[in-house]
């Protein structure tokens, strides 16, 4: 692929991101969420960056592609901010840090007009026309040492911030430490393939896209996928550390999903997997009313009734025979919550 193509695919990438986001933010700032401040302004600083970096890119003209590569500059800067007030929001510690927030905000103001006055005074990076051997030009960068200033503010907010979730992930629950430790992970990924795009001044910088992409994951995992993972998970344990037996069967009749105590009782009378689904078929064909069943001694016992029968009765006979045996052995007034 040329780098032409190249150029013209990624800028294509960036737009669909660029209406993800876009979609998302309002979805977002529509809900009753907390944070969703926090979540909202990432991903708009998350589309300003890559669309002025877009423009950079294809730009031909000297002064246009200076005036948006600043506003990139400047959009990273308040990215890596808000980022970092996200993760102060995420972990509830915003009024703990609100000086250090306030020296950030003055920081960032101050980066951003100096960016601006770049444009008339190249203090800080000037663009250099560079050629491939196949005849194809692109914007190289060249840093002066004030550049790195602002270099490096970035970097302290990126850092601070990945201290901050990483101490929060070490001291969460067991539950809790997915929450800080996935964010930490994509977060990560994102800053080392920009490092890269840094280091070797290449024709794209893919970390740009990936910024967008990252708001995204953060929004949709802060506010979606972790509560759904934290609700499934504590309702596993519970499941697990209580003594009736819970089989969860899906539309279609199969089994997804069994407790410690179904697997014993599997383990000593039911079997495998296909005949708890085929006693859960012939079951409902009886169609009882609801009762409560308690096993002692592999002695199934009815809670509304004083019938009762072995285990063994029932289950290890031929699958033909369960249905006459448990109409025999089920008062019609009563059903089993199995």
């Amino acid at each position: 692929m040329s780098t032409n193509s190249l150029i013209f695919m990624y800028s294509i990438t960036s737009v669909a991101v660029c209406f993800f986001l876009i979609w998302l933010t309002v979805r977002v700032l529509k809900s009753s969420l907390d944070i969703k401040l926090y979540l909202a302004l990432p991903m708009i600083l998350g589309f300003f960056s890559i669309i002025s970096y877009i423009i950079f890119i294809n730009s031909y003209g000297y002064k246009t592609a200076l005036f948006f590569n600043s506003l990139y500059f400047i959009g990273t800067d308040w990215m890596a901010f808000f980022m970092f007030r996200f993760s102060l929001a995420y972990s509830g510690t915003k009024k703990k840090f609100k000086f250090l927030s306030f020296i950030f905000t003055v920081l960032c103001i101050t980066d951003s007009v100096s960016l601006l006055l770049n444009l008339k005074h190249l203090h800080s990076f000037d663009l250099v026309q560079t050629f491939l051997s196949s005849g194809f030009s692109y914007w190289g960068l060249e840093f002066t040492t004030l550049h790195y200033f602002h270099l490096g503010f970035c970097y302290v907010m990126v850092g601070l911030t990945f201290v901050h979730l990483f101490v929060n992930a070490l001291l969460a629950p067991t539950y809790y430490k997915n929450k800080f430790v996935t964010i930490l992970f994509a977060y990560g990924t994102v800053i080392i393939c920009n490092f890269i795009s840094y280091t070797l001044n290449t024709p794209v910088d893919f970390s740009v896209v990936l910024y967008g992409i990252l708001a995204g994951f953060i929004c949709t995992y802060s506010s979606k996928q972790f509560p759904a993972y934290l609700v499934n998970s504590s309702l596993v344990n519970l499941s697990n550390t209580i003594s009736s037996a819970i089989f969860c069967f899906d539309f279609s009749g199969k089994l997804i999903l069994k407790n410690a105590a179904a697997q014993q009782l599997m383990e000593k009378s039911i079997g495998n997997d296909s005949d708890a689904e085929t006693f859960r078929r012939i079951f409902l064909e009886t169609k009882p009313k609801e009762i409560t069943l308690s096993i002692n001694n592999n002695l199934i016992t009815s809670a509304l009734n004083t019938t009762s029968f072995q285990l063994k009765e029932l289950l290890p006979v031929p699958i033909s025979n369960w249905k006459t045996k448990l109409t025999k052995s089920i008062s019609s007034k009563t059903a089993v919550t199995w």
